[in-house]
């Protein structure tokens, strides 16, 4: 791909696999992710997969992970890695399209980028499960761990702008209301995530309260905190591991 020019400020024409993907006036071939594997290569994450052009299988790209360019082989659908009516297709398509959004940089597009972006749309598309991706008017996309929620879209707008961009909703996710018990959970996880016990003393009912030492969740600490309060529960067994080695309670 040839060099980059940083993009300035988003736009609805400019985002990854943004509106220019379903313009009819871009006649743009139906594009699909399929047989997609992730893999951890020696500087960073890669992947494997399949991508469908008009519901047909056209190539194979591969990204080791390695720091080099992303292989990409368009024998399934012509006589050659390099040769596929297929590839026609998409590098015509390429051209009235002009340029791709890779990374918060403006590429011109060839189908190397283009199918980077589409691997990149699938991943977050699949994370968008369990975290929900944003982009302010800086270009930069930024994410936040968790469920897509009235309360997270409404702090997402008020810090960044009401102009802010967001994905999950792109992918069809409707932002759910919380209840009372859900937001103090939320609220509470930060504490277990920095290395606190967080606990509620009688069972499912009443507020959360943590130990301001900070330490591992033993099976010792468990025992104390038992022995104190006998229908303790702890928001560290939903969020990490249940530890076993053993360390005294503060």
């Amino acid at each position: 791909m040839t060099s980059p020019t940083t993009r300035t400020a988003a736009t609805t024409e400019n985002r990854i696999n943004d509106a220019r993907w379903e313009n009819p006036a871009a006649k743009a071939p139906a594009f699909e992710v399929k047989n997609y594997r992730s893999r951890r290569g020696m500087e960073g994450h890669g992947f494997e997969c399949t991508l469908y052009v008009n519901g047909k299988p056209a190539c194979r790209a591969t990204d080791d992970g390695n720091g080099g360019p992303t292989f990409i082989d368009w024998s399934l659908s012509g006589p050659s890695m390099h040769k596929s009516p297929l590839l026609d297709e998409v590098t015509a398509y390429c051209e009235r399209v002009g340029s791709l959004l890779l990374f918060g940089t403006e590429h011109p597009a060839d189908p190397e980028g283009l199918v980077e972006n589409l691997v990149l749309e699938f991943e977050r598309k699949r994370d968008c499960a369990k975290k929900v991706f944003f982009e302010p008017a800086d270009g930069q996309v930024r994410s936040v761990s968790g469920a897509f929620t009235t309360a997270i879209k409404a702090r997402i707008l008020k810090d960044f702008g009401a102009d802010t961009f967001i994905y999950n909703e792109k992918y069809g996710q409707t932002a759910i209301e919380q209840s009372a018990e859900e937001r103090d959970r939320l609220a509470n996880e930060p504490l277990v995530r920095k290395g606190h016990v967080v606990f509620k003393a009688d069972g499912t009912q009443g507020q959360w309260r943590y130990l301001k030492t900070k330490m591992a969740l033993t099976q010792s600490v468990r025992d104390q905190l038992a022995k104190k309060y006998p229908g303790v529960v702890f928001l560290n067994d939903e969020i990490a591991p249940r530890a076993t080695s053993k360390t005294r309670a503060a």
